[in-house]
Formats: C-alpha cells, sequence, structure tokens
C-alpha cells in the first residue's frame, strides 16, 4: 500500500511538472508562412467559380473573431499567440471537388491549471471571403468568441462551444439554402443574433449550464425545424412575428414558458420547435429586434467618420427612436469594426461617447481599453478597464486584459 501511494505521488508530481507553462512568448502569426498556397492564389474552379471549403477550427484560451472581410477565393488568419506554450496550424488540401482548411491552436502541455491565461492571452481573427460556399467547423475552449458571418454562404455550421462568452451574428442573409445550423455550448454565455439570416433548414441548439439569447430581426425565408435541449442553464428564444410556432417542449425538473401552438399569419412562415428542459429554464415568444443603429451608423462612420457617425446618432435617437434598437452594444460593436480597420482613434471617439450615454454597460469600457491598448496607450487602457470593474467587477475578461496590460506596463 505503500509503494502505491508513493508511485500516485511521483505520478502527481510528474504530471505538475509538465503542466507548468513556460515563460509565455507572445508572437505575431506569420500569415504567409502559415497558410502557403491559400495566401498566394485563390481557388478557382472555373471563371467566375470557387470551389466550396470544408472549414475546421479548434482553438482554445484565447480571444478569437470571424469576420466577413476575406478577399474573394481567400480565407486568412491573423494575430498573436503565445508560441512557447501553444501550438498553432493551418493546413490547407486541394482535393478534387472541395478545399480542406484546418486552423488549429493548442496548448502544448497536457493540463491547463497553471497556465494564466489573462496575463498572455491569444488573440486571433479569421477572416472569410463571401464567394465561397463554406461548410463551416468550430470548436472553441475557454475565451471570447464574435463571429460574424454576415453574406458568408455557409452550407453548413456546426458549433462547439465551452467556457466563454461567444456571440453569433449575420446581419445579411446566407446567400445560399443550407441544411443544419447545429451549436453546443457548455459553461458559458451565449448571444445568437438574426437567425433567420442564417436560412438554414433545420437548427440543433443545445445549453448546459449556461445563459443564452437566440434573437430574430425579421421572418424566417422558408418553415424551419429547430430543436433545443436545455440542461441547468436559462435561454430565451425569440420567434418572428406573424410567424407561426409548434412547440413540443418536455420539461424534466425545469420550467418552459411560451405557446404550444401559434398559428401564421398569412404569407408568414412557421417554426416546429422540438426539446427538452432539465433543471433549466426556457422562454419562447414573439417579437423581432428593431433595426439596430450599428447597420445605419456603418456607412456614415466609414464614409464621413466617427463624428459624423456621433452625430447621426443624435439625430436618430431624437427622430426614430421607437423604430430603431438604440442598444448599448450597438455602438460597441461599431467601435469594434473601426478597430478592424484600423481606424484607432475614431474608434476610441465612439466608444468614449458611448460610456458617456451608457455609463452602466460594462461592455465598452472592455472594448474602448483594447482600442486604447491598440494605440499604444497603455495608462489610458487599464483605467478604462478599472472603470469597467468598478460598474461590473465579475468580469472575467476585463480582468484577463487587466492583468495582461499591467505585465506590459513593468
Amino acid at each position: 500500500m505503500t509503494l502505491l501511494f508513493v508511485l500516485c505521488g511521483a505520478a502527481l508530481a510528474v504530471m505538475t511538472l509538465l503542466s507548468v507553462p513556460a515563460e509565455p512568448n507572445l508572437q505575431p502569426l506569420d500569415v504567409g508562412d502559415q497558410l502557403g498556397a491559400s495566401e498566394i492564389t485563390p481557388f478557382p474552379l472555373a471563371e467566375g467559380e470557387t470551389k466550396p471549403v470544408r472549414l475546421t477550427v479548434n482553438v482554445e484560451m484565447l480571444e478569437f473573431r470571424i469576420v466577413p472581410d476575406g478577399e474573394p477565393g481567400r480565407i486568412h488568419v491573423d494575430g498573436t499567440y503565445d508560441d512557447a506554450n501553444f501550438e498553432m496550424k493551418t493546413k490547407v488540401d486541394e482535393k478534387a471537388d472541395y478545399i480542406d482548411y484546418r486552423v488549429t491552436l493548442k496548448n502544448k502541455r497536457p493540463l491547463t491549471l497553471f497556465y494564466d491565461d489573462s496575463a498572455t492571452p491569444n488573440n486571433l481573427v479569421l477572416h472569410l471571403p463571401k464567394n465561397m460556399p463554406i461548410d463551416l467547423d468550430v470548436k472553441m475552449k475557454m475565451g471570447d468568441g464574435r463571429f460574424d458571418l454576415s453574406g458568408v454562404p455557409l452550407t453548413n455550421a456546426d458549433f462547439d462551444l465551452n467556457m466563454g462568452f461567444f456571440e453569433l451574428g449575420m446581419n445579411q442573409v446566407n446567400p445560399i439554402e443550407a441544411k443544419a445550423l447545429k451549436l453546443d455550448m457548455s459553461m458559458g454565455e451565449l448571444r445568437l443574433e438574426d437567425i433567420q439570416n442564417f436560412n438554414f433548414e433545420e437548427t440543433d441548439l443545445s445549453l448546459t449550464m449556461g445563459e443564452g439569447r437566440i434573437l430574430n430581426s425579421g421572418p424566417f425565408p422558408r418553415d424551419v425545424r429547430a430543436k433545443l435541449d436545455v440542461t441547468m442553464g436559462a435561454v430565451y428564444f425569440q420567434t418572428p412575428e406573424k410567424g407561426g410556432v409548434k412547440a413540443k417542449i418536455r420539461a424534466n425538473m425545469g420550467e418552459y414558458e411560451g405557446p404550444r401552438l401559434l398559428e401564421a399569419e398569412a404569407g408568414a412562415t412557421s417554426m416546429r420547435l422540438e426539446g427538452k428542459v432539465t433543471m433549466g429554464h426556457l422562454v419562447v415568444e414573439q417579437g423581432s429586434e428593431r433595426r439596430l443603429v450599428t447597420d445605419i451608423l456603418k456607412k456614415v462612420a466609414f464614409e464621413e467618420g466617427a463624428t459624423a457617425a456621433i452625430e447621426t446618432f443624435r439625430e436618430l435617437e431624437a427622430d426614430q427612436a421607437s423604430h430603431i434598437n438604440f442598444a448599448p452594444f450597438a455602438l460597441e460593436r461599431l467601435g469594434y469594426e473601426l478597430m478592424q480597420r484600423d481606424r484607432v482613434l475614431e474608434a476610441i471617439e465612439i466608444l468614449s461617447f458611448n460610456i458617456e450615454r451608457y455609463p452602466d454597460y460594462p461592455g465598452t469600457y472592455k472594448a474602448l481599453a483594447e482600442a486604447y491598448a491598440h494605440n499604444g496607450q497603455i495608462d489610458e487602457a487599464i483605467e478604462a478597464l478599472e472603470a469597467g470593474l468598478r460598474v461590473n467587477p465579475d468580469s472575467v475578461s476585463a480582468k484577463r486584459l487587466l492583468k495582461r496590460l499591467r505585465h506590459r506596463q513593468e
């Protein structure tokens, strides 16, 4: 028995030693070397056509964004990652009738108990084009994921998301009729916007130990089937106005609030919803999100600048408040879009204005800190994060970023 304890102790010591991370070494991703042929030439089938892509992403412990601004016929990744503790791989194989494209970021250690991702988080951006049919498979664990798929032609989409905050949206409709949207999230927070624009025939959603909001901004383009399972969590599911709903929900030590049968109005589409609630809470109700002010302000900001966008915001708020959604996250989103275009000073102007308008909304403080940090203003970034943490002391992502910035300040 003594020998057994000794062996177990030795095994634990070895595992602990293997789990201790190396000194972090944050490096920019060398896109050209990583992606090879895909960065040199597009993938044409014939004049005016491109091959479909099977895109597989498997990443962990990072801030990860997908944006629909890739050049026609090309996919690329940029950002920074800790190459002392993580292995970053991309692989492109051209098959006879499709492209197999893989992006992987994995921890080199068998355990992550001792890795402090708040000090040196990885940050990757995946740029997708709008002219290639894409079969998308994303697995992400531990971090913040923001996926804007607006206008990307998705044939299928499969998301497996764990331990983090995840936001998915598509404010431009999927240009092709797709087969299935599958999303499985555990131990996190999910916001899925414009679900009707994904244009899927079937939707399979599962949420475990987390919170989710599933929203629409208009009718489904066709009748759809949806499956939704909630376990030890809470989900709000908004179905389109005037649309029909036929719900078959089983509650096992859980609660369901919503219609069992709603007839569609003339010309409207319907949704058949099935699923179960286990030790959780599901609310289903009709409604549509008003048009987000971001959709209007983007054109103004990109063409005339941040000051003009702020003036337009004030005019819209005065004249069209009942028709437009002025949610606090709207200008935060515009700030991020300006940052993506390296218009950082304008992002700072927009985000500072948003904090003036909505001082109790914590998300903008972190966005402003990111903009300041991108501009090399570390002291201002730290001040913004500290102000945000006074509004929301429990923000894990803000604490991570604050620790990283203080590390850079030393």
